[in-house]
C-alpha cells in the first residue's frame, strides 16, 4: 500500500483554486489525485482506507477521464533519465522571513496622523495602525537562501510522440515508476500534438496535456525528443 501513498502525496496541491482537487477522491473504484497539471488515477483497492476520500460521478472531469488504451509504445524509464540529464539544472531556493523593529513607528504598530480638511481650518491627530506594517510593529522581509539542492529548468521541454511537455513534468513519470521500482512505462493514448497523452506506469495512469513554447527560442528550450516507433 505504501508505494501509493506516496504516489498520491506527488499529485495533492493544497493552493489549487478548485477545493475539491486539494485532496484525492474516488470516480468508478478509481482513486484520482490531481495537482492542476497532470492527473493520477488508479484502483483503489491499493490504498489500505479509503472511507475518508470523497467519492464523486464520473461526469465531474467533464470527459477528461477516464480515457481509452489505443496504442502501447513502451518506453524505458533509464532512457527519460538519460533525456532529463539534457535538461538545465537550476538551484533551489527556500524563502525565509526576517523580522525587524518597523523605522516608522519605532515598533508600536501606531502612527499620528494629522488631518488638515477639517470645514473650520483646524488640525487634528488621529491615532491609526501604521501604513507601513500594518499595525504589527514589524517590517517584514522575505529572504532567498539556496539549499544546495538542485531541480530541473522549468522552461524546458522534451517530445514524447508528437507531443512537447515540461521537462519537471515527465520527471514525475520518473519518480512514480521509481516508487513502484518499474523498469519501463508505456504511452498508451496520444492521438494528436495538442491533446492528452496517457501514461501507464505498471498500474498507474497519468494523463498529461502537453505544452506550449512561447517566443521564438522554441527549438532551444526543446532539450530532447523519444520518437514512437512506427
Amino acid at each position: 500500500m505504501k508505494p501509493y501513498e506516496e504516489i498520491l502525496k506527488l499529485f495533492i496541491n493544497p493552493s489549487e483554486i478548485r477545493d475539491w482537487l486539494q485532496k484525492p477522491f474516488i470516480i468508478n473504484n478509481k482513486i484520482i489525485a490531481s495537482d492542476g497539471f497532470i492527473l493520477c488515477s488508479f484502483d483503489k483497492k491499493n490504498i489500505s482506507n479509503t472511507d475518508q476520500i470523497s467519492v464523486y460521478p464520473g461526469e465531474k472531469l467533464n470527459g477528461v477521464y477516464p480515457l481509452k488504451h489505443t496504442m502501447k509504445q513502451t518506453i524505458s524509464v533509464d532512457l527519460l533519465k538519460d533525456c532529463l540529464k539534457k535538461v538545465p539544472a537550476v538551484d533551489v531556493f527556500e524563502t525565509t522571513k526576517k523580522a525587524t523593529k518597523c523605522v516608522e513607528c519605532n515598533g508600536s504598530g501606531e502612527v499620528i496622523f494629522t488631518y488638515y480638511a477639517d470645514s473650520k481650518h483646524q488640525e487634528h491627530e488621529l491615532k491609526g495602525d501604521c501604513p507601513i506594517c500594518d499595525g504589527s510593529g514589524d517590517e517584514v522581509e522575505n529572504i532567498s537562501n539556496p539549499t544546495g539542492k538542485k531541480r530541473l529548468d522549468y522552461n524546458y521541454f522534451g517530445i514524447i510522440g508528437e507531443s512537447k511537455f515540461k521537462a519537471t513534468k515527465l520527471q514525475t513519470i520518473v519518480e512514480v515508476a521509481e516508487l513502484l521500482n518499474e523498469k519501463s512505462f508505456n504511452l498508451v493514448f496520444q492521438n494528436h500534438e495538442n491533446g492528452s497523452s496517457l501514461f501507464l506506469i505498471k498500474d498507474v495512469e497519468l494523463v498529461m496535456m502537453p505544452d506550449i513554447v512561447i517566443g521564438d527560442d522554441d527549438d532551444e528550450l526543446v532539450a530532447f525528443t523519444i520518437p514512437l516507433n512506427n
